[in-house]
């Protein structure tokens, strides 16, 4: 079996992209199947030309997002989280109201 696809002995990929394997590439993210796309998986998914519901001219897919934007995304997620989390363990404990 390839080494390109993910399971336990190979699970150290930053990147995931379509079928498992490793984006090597990666220039957007699809927040609905939350992988990595390469300029050519956004091309050959057509990611960037989506019918809109009236069917007569086309949109670029809701959930896409470069990966500058993902990664600033999942900064303020984690700083957000965080946060919330030692709020609601403080609270839990009976320190902060």
């Amino acid at each position: 079996m390839d080494d390109k696809y993910l399971n336990k002995n190979n699970s150290t990929i930053k990147y995931i992209g379509l079928n498992n394997s490793e984006c090597i590439n990666p220039v957007y993210y699809c927040q609905s199947k939350k992988v990595f796309l390469s300029a050519d998986d956004v091309e050959k998914k057509k990611c960037l030309c989506k019918p809109t519901s009236d069917m007569i001219s086309t949109k670029i897919c809701q959930w896409l997002m470069t990966v500058d934007e993902f990664i600033k995304y999942e900064e303020n997620r984690r700083k957000t989280t965080s946060a919330y989390d030692r709020e609601y363990r403080a609270r839990k404990r009976g320190k902060n109201g």
